[in-house]
């Protein structure tokens, strides 16, 4: 699955456009999650990064989620 995001300004400005894409490695049994900050901010984009992460460890059925970096937008989560 690819998500595409925006995050606005007071008057309706990107101040951040982002893809996410979500993809299950079924031999290693993780979920991956590739992000790509399109434009804007970097700092904003690395809060919805943080928050995107927080929320699939808290998603996850209790299992601790492992992230890994294999490149500077790669992911790996636990899957479910």
């Amino acid at each position: 699955y690819t998500l595409r995001g925006k995050v606005r300004d007071d008057i309706g400005g990107a101040r951040l456009s982002f893809e996410l894409e979500v993809c299950r490695v079924p031999r290693l049994d993780v979920i991956g999650i590739r992000r790509k900050r399109l434009k804007g901010d970097a700092w904003i984009y690395k809060r919805v990064c943080e928050e995107v992460l927080r929320l699939a460890q808290c998603s996850s059925s209790g299992t601790s989620p492992t992230s890994v970096s294999s490149g500077p937008t790669a992911t790996q989560v636990a899957a479910q």
